[in-house]
């Protein structure tokens, strides 16, 4: 058994079907925020299956319709058994980021998930709790100079609605809007997943502006980020989400779009409208046009021949809008755009910032200098704490690079073989093991 060729997926994944059902039979039904229970299982078992189900779709493996069958279902058990909701402050502003960042009453020491109005909506976290000797570091990560500069690209900030639920990206020129413009007037979840014009730290009442020694296109993360006191490495300890409710309300309309039923007003009432609600955002509704910019391909928009051919396209692009502004920074997107068989997402440009040619800049309308761009040569003289040269390090996108975006991997495009990358290699140590195991398609040749 030990040295036999390798099960069919069918078989592999009729067993974790199988496992996961006998875990839901057994496991007790109080929630708990650090400890396993039936409603964790039924996660998993949504988020399995929607993987299976969607990735078997858009890659021509049959059997697809059971796996998103399957999703439906426990997702509908959790939603409707489970008693978890969706958390609310009743301040549109803040709720969102106050999700992933509890505070005790000072405004300063974290507050930890067990026993918060947050748990309400968190199936399932991690401890960190530096009494235990338990801690991370997404303050460091995302603030601190150099540390792997983790970026938002422009792309994404596009996506974001504006506050009365019209489209951004329909703004007549808005490719060409400066940064302090385009953070207007969007859906509030942008400024607490960002840092926009006005930042504040938790617990501080001057404004953070923008650094571009943390970023390379500069949009900085700030999901999970909380007060200075805990800028250092490793000193964070409060608890990182593993999942919670509106990821398994956005699995169930996905998986049924995804089939291709109708989908109706309620069908979003009942999902992602729950969400929108939280941050006083307009209703998603079942007649929806196609938005353009959603598959446009020079912005890395989706563009598999199975989503372009749904008569539910429309809805699921909006979907997976929903679940990019929801769900961004919490590690879905790898998986999700495998699962979409759209990596050729990562062959495309990565644009930051726009910026109209060389000269200072107030980004946040403070009357304070934040950028200063020039081209070669000796830089300017400039208050500006941000000092880029658009000749080297910073270049922007025209083709003669005196105007346009960020494009800080100008030339240097990705690569994506979806026959090849949408799956990991077996590791090299199985093969010598096993001589019955055969490598994934393509990584025993590839250079």
């Amino acid at each position: 058994d030990l040295y036999k060729a390798r099960d069919s997926r069918e078989l592999v994944m009729q067993n974790v079907i199988a496992d996961l059902d006998f875990a839901i039979s057994q496991l007790g039904t109080a929630r708990d925020v650090y400890k396993v229970t039936k409603w964790t299982a039924l996660a998993v078992k949504s988020r399995a299956c929607l993987f299976e189900g969607t990735f078997r779709k858009y890659h021509n493996i049959p059997g697809w319709g059971f796996y998103l069958q399957e999703c439906m279902d426990a997702s509908k058990t959790l939603i409707d058994e489970s008693g978890y909701d969706i958390y609310n402050n009743g301040n549109p502003e803040t709720t969102f980021r106050d999700l992933f960042t509890p505070m005790s009453s000072d405004g300063k020491t974290i507050a930890h998930y067990q026993g918060s109005a947050q748990a309400n909506e968190v199936i399932l976290a991690r401890n960190y709790n530096s009494a235990f000797g338990q801690t991370h570091s997404a303050n460091f990560d995302k603030i601190a100079a150099g540390k792997g500069r983790l970026s938002i690209t422009r792309k994404y900030v596009a996506s974001f609605l504006m506050k009365d639920g019209s489209r951004f990206t329909d703004i007549p020129l808005w490719q060409l809007m400066t940064f302090d413009k385009e953070c207007e007037n969007r859906d509030p979840r942008l400024a607490q997943c960002m840092r926009t014009p006005g930042y504040t730290r938790i617990g501080e009442s001057s404004k953070a502006p923008i650094t571009f020694a943390a970023t390379v296109t500069g949009y900085c993360p700030t999901k999970y980020v909380v007060s200075t006191s805990y800028d250092d490495t490793g000193r964070n300890d409060n608890d990182l989400i593993l999942i919670r409710l509106p990821e398994i309300l956005l699995n169930w309309i996905e998986a049924k779009a995804e089939l291709g039923g109708t989908i109706t007003d309620e069908d979003l009432d009942y999902s992602v409208n729950k969400l929108r609600d939280r941050v006083e955002m307009p209703h998603l509704t079942a007649g929806v046009a196609a938005d353009p910019f959603l598959t446009d391909t020079e912005w890395g928009g989706f563009n598999n021949a199975v989503l372009l051919a749904s008569p539910n396209k429309a809805i699921i692009l909006e979907i997976r809008r929903e679940r990019a502004v929801e769900l961004g920074q919490e590690g879905f997107r790898w998986d999700d755009i495998r699962r979409w068989g759209e990596g050729q997402v990562y062959t495309r440009r990565m644009y930051g910032m726009y910026f109209p040619g060389v000269g200072e800049y107030d980004l946040d309308g403070d009357g304070e200098k934040d950028v200063c761009l020039y081209n070669g040569g000796t830089a300017p003289a400039s208050s500006a704490p941000n000092i880029l040269d658009i000749s080297s390090t910073w270049p922007l996108s025209s083709d003669d690079g005196t105007n346009g975006m960020i494009e800080y991997r100008k030339g240097y495009p990705g690569r994506w073989d979806e026959g090849i990358d949408s799956l990991y290699p077996v590791p090299l140590q199985e093969l010598e093991l096993n001589p019955n195991l055969k490598q994934n398609p393509g990584w025993d040749t590839i250079k």
